[in-house]
């Protein structure tokens, strides 16, 4: 409980600065009625994940071992997703029940310290990623929030981050340098924000600026790349997190973008070629490359980007796009409102 405390008091003396919310009210505030919310799901402590993978190069993956893995991951993500609901809600139409409920069933999993027992490997992997999208969700309500519902909360995500950031401090492991790096600066990120942590923020900038590190001239990821026949789908999923930061880190008035001469870019070019025609990307990973879905998720670092440098070639991928939906950031990507 100490720590816990310690935690809560870090949290509200560290940073002086203004922090921006990417989020902004796009209706009037509706009348809470007082309705009673659904009763909050047990609380899910340990997170034991399910490795798929079968082969060296983290190619091949096991049906069956996918499905016990999106198995083992399912009370998280109904959790997840009803509260990203709420949330969602409250941001897109003022609706002061949902920031009430959303409020109620993070504090009720803060105090029962979710996510924080007994975690695989495989775990911590899934919940690097759902702690940004549990981050995001409670970012999109803070301010109809009490403050002792707050400091409940951030106290829990602050325990959340610190124990990603740990798994990914040493730098030692494949898994400190490629994508799941990248990710886990995101996760970090997205928590720094939304309990306006400087130091928690800077870890996150360095896990950005470890991806442009890695990055080649010509827009590759060597980790990536040797994914075989996933390459081009790993590529797409190590950008994901890039763009998310910087895109983030702008509404703090840190230009990610613009760092090493715009070395972003590069990757973002490489994709969008390989999405285009793979062949290149096939050669140079020595296997045909899978197709890769462009939804989702996996489109919603198109969205940003075409709101950050229009580009033509994201037409093909953006056109008509009416809604757009990934828990990983979220919830409603549409409701993110880009920085200028």
């Amino acid at each position: 409980m100490g720590r816990v405390w310690w935690l809560v008091l870090l949290l509200w003396h560290g940073s002086a600065g203004a922090w921006m919310s990417p989020y902004v009210l796009r209706a009037p505030l509706q009348p809470d009625h007082g309705k009673a919310c659904v009763a909050t799901p047990a609380v899910q402590r340990d997170v034991i994940g399910v490795s798929f993978y079968t082969d060296a190069q983290h190619s091949e993956a096991d049906p069956a071992l996918v499905a016990a893995n999106k198995a083992a991951a399912k009370p998280l993500d109904d959790y997840l997703r009803q509260v990203q609901s709420w949330s969602n809600r409250y941001v897109r139409l003022g609706d002061a029940a949902g920031a009430r409920c959303a409020g109620q069933w993070l504090q009720d999993w803060a105090q029962g310290q979710a996510l924080l027992g007994k975690v695989n490997p495989q775990g911590e992997y899934e919940r690097k990623w759902r702690t940004a999208g549990l981050a995001l969700a409670y970012l999109q309500v803070k301010p109809r929030l009490p403050l002792a519902q707050r400091q409940q909360i951030e106290g829990w995500l602050l325990q959340l981050a610190t124990a990603v950031q740990q798994r990914y401090a040493a730098r030692k492991r494949e898994s400190d340098f490629n994508n799941h790096a990248y990710w886990a600066g995101w996760s970090v990120m997205t928590v720094a924000v939304a309990t306006e942590q400087q130091a928690l923020f800077d870890w996150a900038c360095d896990q950005y600026r470890l991806g442009l590190a890695e990055l080649q001239d010509d827009g590759t990821l060597p980790r990536e790349m040797a994914r075989g026949k996933k390459a081009l789908a790993y590529h797409q999923f190590a950008l994901l997190p890039l763009v998310w930061m910087a895109e983030l880190a702008s509404r703090q008035g840190v230009n990610l973008y613009e760092e090493r001469e715009r070395r972003l870019s590069r990757l973002v070019s490489r994709v969008l070629d390989s999405l285009a025609d793979p062949g290149w990307m096939a050669q140079q990973a020595g296997r045909p490359q899978e197709p890769v879905s462009v939804k989702g998720l996996n489109a919603s670092w198109m969205w940003l980007w075409q709101q950050h440098d229009p580009d033509a070639r994201l037409q093909r991928w953006l056109k008509g796009l009416t809604s757009l939906q990934a828990w990983q950031v979220g919830g409603d990507v549409l409701l993110w409102q880009v920085a200028e």
